[in-house]
């Protein structure tokens, strides 16, 4: 397998109704992937969203916080193996949070979404392929080289030796 590289999708030309569908086409397609999603719930003024977004974000309260006020931020996570309805309801809520991750079986993340449309991918060599036919080449900026580490590991302390 080869090495795993992360992209932005790059949207700045498409209006935020479109940045929206192209996010969801992307998480469509890394479905097959994706194991577990976690994600805010942020407070807003209600029929801000529209309304199937609205009820996915309640079911993913509820499934997550069945006690969490619905006027309160909250922070949903599912695993959407056992229950690809709950996959649905995160694919329509993600393109308006300010923060969602989709991780895999073994936990490595493969797309981690913010500020209410900005999308990260973490793909090797066919996926990018894959990936490149579905949005297109030129939507695909390479945020890494093939030398350096991903950037969420760079947090980590260094260890003492």
């Amino acid at each position: 397998m080869s090495r795993t590289r992360t992209y932005a999708i790059e949207h700045g030309d498409l209006p935020q109704q479109d940045v929206q569908a192209l996010d969801r086409a992307v998480l469509a397609h890394l479905a097959p992937r994706a194991a577990t999603v976690e994600t805010d719930l942020p407070v807003h003024e209600p029929g801000t969203w529209p309304a199937d977004v609205e009820a996915a974000a309640e079911l993913l309260r509820q499934r997550s916080n069945p006690e969490a006020d619905p006027d309160d931020y909250c922070y949903a996570a599912a695993d959407v193996r056992a229950h690809r309805y709950l996959w649905d309801a995160f694919v329509l809520v993600a393109p308006h949070a300010y923060d969602a991750e989709v991780r895999d079986a073994d936990g490595e993340e493969i797309a981690s979404l913010s500020d209410e449309g900005t999308l990260v991918v973490h793909l090797d060599d066919e996926q990018h392929e894959d990936l490149a036919t579905l949005v297109g080449a030129h939507r695909l900026r390479l945020l890494d080289s093939p030398g350096r580490r991903r950037w969420r590991a760079a947090w980590r302390a260094p260890t003492a030796e």
